[in-house]
C-alpha cells in the first residue's frame, strides 16, 4: 500500500509506518534513554546529520531523477524558514538539505515531508542513496532514451526493502542517458550508460553496466562490467549487486568497506565470476519487475514562435535578454522547446526566494523543476514563446545572475561550516576565487570548458577528483602554526570510455590559491595551441607547468608577519582544527595526522642525509622536529592540538606516556628531545638517535593504523 502520488515518487507505507518510531526515538534520546551512539546510529539512515558542534542538525531530503513539483518546493522553503537556518541547498547528488534544524523539530519536519510525497529515508548512512539521472533526461538531443523512470522506480523499490538500510557501507546508482554521462555513472558504485541495440529485427532499448567506482580519499574509476543489457534487467542487476556488497563488503574496517575496496580485494576477475553466479540465481528466481510509469507530463507540442517568442522592439532591443539566452538556455531535442538553467550559488537559495520560484514555476514549462548534479535548477518545456516572459519573471526575483556551468559556477561542499569532517572553508575559498575570476581581465567566455570543483576534507563531497581543477582542503603545520591548505588536482573529467581522476599536483596555503589559479589561467590563455582545449593542453604541458607554480611557492611568513596566512578563507580567527569531530557519513579528517607522519619522515631523511655530509647542526635540528611531529601526529589522533613544540612533548607525556600506551623507551622524550639538539656527538651516539626517532614513526604510524581499525569496527 503507497501514498497518493503528489510528487515524482511515492512513499511506500513501510516508510510512512516508520515516522512515529523516529520521533519517538528522538523523545527517548532527550531523556537520556538512548546513547549518543545508538541514537546516531538509528537517526544516519533517515537522512539526518549532526552539524558541527552537534547544536543543530542538517536533514538531506531524497529528490531521485532531481524532479520537484511547486508544491514540494513551498514546503521544503516553508519548512527551512520555520524550523532551518532559511536557506536550502542543492546537493552534487541532486537531493536538498535543510540546514539548522534543531533536534526536537526534526520529526516535524520528515512529518511534512511527507506531505508532499518527500522522505529524507535513505539520505545518509549506510544505505542506497539517492539514485540520480541526467537534469535533462526526456529532453536532452544526445540521449539514447529517457532515463528518468528508472531511479524513481528503483527508489520505490529499495525504500521499502529493510536491506538497504543495512548495508556495509553506502552505495550509489546513477543512469545517464548518453555517453556525455551528465549523471556521473562512471564514478559510482553502479552505474547505467543507456544505450539502443537492434535485436530480432527490432531496436530495442538497454544500458551498459559499470562498477565499483567512487570519489573520496581513495577514489576509483568504474569498470565496465557489462556491455549491453536489456532495459528488464536492471531490476536483476541492482539485486545481483546489492547482494555481492552486502556479503563481501568490510564491515570491520568501514575505511575500507566501499564496492571499489570488494573490487581490489577479489580482483576484477573472481568479482566477475561472482557477479556471474549470483546473477543467475537472481534471474532464476523469476522476473523482478520495475513498476515504471510515466512522469508528470510536460505539455503538448506547439509550434516554435522564434527564441525570442512574439517580434517585439522591446524583446529584440533587451541586450540583457539576449545575454541571458546565451548562458541560461538550452535547446531542447524537442522543436520548440528549451531548458532554462537557474543558477544557485554554491547550491544555495534563501527560503523566500524559493517560494518565489515555486510560484513562477507554476506558470512556465513542465511546471516542475529538476537538480542537477552541478547544484542547480532547470526548468524545461519552455516554449520559445515562453523565454521573453519567463526572463522577465526570474529577474523580478533575483534569478537571471551567473552562468550555470561555467568556470565561475564552482561546486564546493559545505566543508568547515558546517561539516563535522570539514579541515577548510570550502565555501570561503570558493566565493574568493568566484570574485577574483570576475575581477580579472580573462575572458571568461574562453574558460567554459574548466569547471573548478571544491572539497573541504579529502572525501570529495565536492567532487574535487573529477574536476578539470580540484581542490582539496588540507592542513599544515608552519613554525608550530597549523595553516589552511589546499591539494590542487587538474585533469578530471567524466564521459563514457575517458573518465578519468585529477592528479596531485601538489599543496598551496588557502589564501594563496587564487592568485594561483589566476596566473595558471593567464599563463594557459598565453601558451595554448591554435584551438587548444583545457585537458589537450594539460596533457601536452598543463600539468607540469602547474606543478612548477606550485613548487615556486616560497617559504611563508612568519604568524607575526603575516597574520592572514593562518587565517583561512571566510573566517575572522585563527586557522584550528579544535571542532573537527567524528564523521557520520564518511572517514574522519585523517590528513593532518597523516601529513605530520609524512613530515616527520621527511626530516628523519634529512638526517640521516645531514649525517653522510657531516652537517650536524642539520641533522640535530631535523631528528628533533621528527620527534615533535611524531608526538603531534599520534596527539592528532586523540583530537589534541598542541600550540607549540614544547606542549606537544609535555603532552604525549601526559596521554601516552602515563597510561602505558608506548613502550619505556620512550617515557624520557622530551629529555631526548633535548639531546636530539645537542651538535656534538660520537658516531655510535648519532646512530642511536636516528634509530630512536626511526623507531618512534614506526611506533607512531602503527598505532595510528590500529586505532583507525578500531574506530572503524566501533562505529560498524
Amino acid at each position: 500500500m503507497q501514498t497518493q502520488q503528489k510528487g515524482f515518487y511515492q512513499i511506500p507505507r513501510e516508510v510512512l509506518d516508520s515516522i512515529p518510531l523516529y520521533r519517538m526515538e528522538v523523545e527517548r534520546f532527550q531523556r537520556g534513554e538512548v546513547s549518543p551512539e545508538q541514537f546516531k546510529a538509528f537517526r544516519v539512515p533517515w537522512g539526518v546529520y549532526s552539524q558541527r558542534r552537534g547544536e543543530t542538525y542538517m536533514v538531506r531530503v531524497k529528490v531521485p531523477a532531481g524532479g520537484l513539483l511547486p508544491e514540494q518546493l513551498e514546503t521544503i522553503a516553508r519548512l527551512s524558514a520555520r524550523y532551518g537556518d532559511g536557506v536550502v541547498h542543492v546537493t552534487d547528488r541532486q537531493d536538498v538539505q535543510i540546514h539548522g534544524v534543531s533536534l526536537q523539530n526534526t520529526p516535524t519536519v520528515l512529518e511534512e515531508l511527507v506531505e508532499v510525497s518527500l522522505t529524507p529515508r535513505g539520505g545518509g548512512g549506510n544505505t542506497i542513496r539517492n539514485i540520480t539521472a541526467c537534469a535533462l533526461a526526456g529532453v536532452c538531443p544526445q540521449e539514447a532514451f529517457d532515463v528518468s523512470p528508472y531511479p524513481i522506480a528503483l527508489t520505490e523499490q529499495w525504500l521499502r526493502d529493510p536491506r538497504s538500510y543495512t548495508l556495509p557501507r553506502k552505495f550509489k546508482i546513477a543512469f545517464s542517458g548518453c555517453a556525455d554521462d551528465c549523471a556521473l555513472a562512471t564514478i559510482n558504485d553502479l552505474g547505467f550508460i543507456a544505450k539502443t541495440a537492434y535485436q530480432d529485427g527490432r531496436t530495442v532499448q538497454g544500458f551498459t553496466v559499470y562498477v565499483a567506482g567512487g570519489l573520496g580519499a581513495h577514489s576509483r574509476t568504474a569498470t565496465l562490467l557489462e556491455p549491453f543489457i536489456l532495459a528488464e534487467e536492471v531490476s536483476a542487476v541492482v539485486e545481483t549487486l546489492v547482494r555481492l556488497f552486502d556479503r563481501y563488503g568490510d564491515r570491520q574496517n568501514r575505511h575500507r568497506a566501499r564496492l571499489r575496496f570488494v573490487m581490489e580485494r577479489l580482483g576484477e576477475e573472481q568479482f566477475r565470476a561472482i557477479y556471474r553466479e549470483e546473477l543467475s540465481r537472481v534471474r532464476a528466481e523469476g522476473p523482478r519487475p520495475l513498476s515504471l510509469r510515466p512522469l508528470p507530463a510536460p505539455p503538448p507540442q506547439v509550434q516554435s514562435m522564434g527564441v525570442n517568442g512574439e517580434s517585439g522592439p522591446q524583446r529584440n532591443g533587451d541586450p540583457a535578454f539576449q545575454a541571458w539566452l546565451s548562458t541560461h538556455v538550452l535547446r531542447q531535442r524537442q522543436p520548440g522547446y528549451a531548458a532554462v538553467q537557474i543558477w544557485l550559488p554554491l547550491g544555495n537559495i534563501p527560503a523566500g526566494q524559493l517560494t518565489q520560484l515555486a510560484q513562477v514555476i507554476r506558470r512556465f514549462g513542465e511546471q516542475s523543476v529538476r537538480t542537477t548534479h552541478r547544484q542547480n535548477l532547470i526548468l524545461r518545456w519552455v516554449a520559445d514563446a515562453e523565454l521573453y516572459p519567463l526572463y522577465q519573471a526570474l529577474k523580478g526575483i533575483g534569478l537571471t545572475q551567473g552562468q550555470a556551468e561555467g568556470i565561475t559556477d564552482i561546486l564546493s561542499c559545505p566543508g568547515a561550516a558546517t561539516c563535522n569532517l570539514g579541515i577548510c572553508l570550502s565555501r570561503g575559498l570558493a566565493q574568493a576565487l568566484m570574485q577574483t575570476l570576475e575581477e580579472s581581465e580573462l575572458p571568461l567566455e574562453e574558460l567554459d570548458d574548466i569547471d573548478i570543483r571544491i572539497s573541504g576534507c579529502p572525501n570529495a563531497c565536492g567532487q574535487h577528483p573529477i574536476g578539470a581543477i580540484g581542490l582539496h582542503g588540507a592542513a599544515r603545520r608552519v613554525q608550530d602554526q597549523m595553516v589552511p591548505h589546499y591539494r590542487v588536482l587538474v585533469g578530471g573529467r567524466v564521459a563514457e570510455g575517458k573518465t578519468r581522476l585529477g592528479e596531485s599536483c601538489g599543496f598551496v596555503p588557502a589564501r594563496k590559491v587564487p592568485d594561483l589559479l589566476r596566473t595558471f589561467l593567464h599563463h594557459y590563455l598565453d601558451t595554448r595551441l591554435p584551438g587548444e582545449a583545457f585537458q589537450d593542453f594539460l596533457d601536452r604541458r598543463g600539468r607540469q607547468d602547474l606543478r612548477q607554480l606550485v613548487q615556486r611557492q616560497g617559504p611563508l611568513p612568519s604568524f607575526r608577519e603575516e597574520r592572514s596566512i593562518y587565517i583561512d578563507w571566510g573566517a575572522v580567527e585563527q586557522f584550528s582544527l579544535a571542532e573537527i569531530g567524528a564523521g557520520e557519513c564518511s572517514e574522519g579528517a585523517r590528513d593532518v595526522t597523516e601529513a605530520d607522519i609524512g613530515d616527520a619522515q621527511r626530516y628523519l631523511h634529512q638526517a640521516t642525509t645531514a649525517l653522510e655530509a657531516q652537517d650536524y647542526q642539520t641533522a640535530s635540528a631535523a631528528l628533533y622536529k621528527a620527534l615533535v611531529l611524531g608526538a603531534r601526529a599520534l596527539l592528532g589522533t586523540q583530537k589534541v592540538h598542541p600550540e607549540d613544540d614544547a606542549a606537544a612533548l609535555q603532552l604525549f607525556q601526559r596521554h601516552f606516556v602515563a597510561s602505558g600506551s608506548v613502550p619505556a623507551r620512550y617515557h624520557n622524550l622530551e629529555r631526548e628531545a633535548e639531546r636530539m639538539l645537542q651538535e656534538v656527538a660520537t658516531e655510535e651516539e648519532w646512530q642511536r638517535r636516528i634509530d630512536y626517532a626511526t623507531g618512534l614513526i614506526n611506533l607512531v604510524a602503527e598505532q595510528y593504523r590500529q586505532q583507525e581499525s578500531l574506530s572503524s569496527a566501533r562505529r560498524n
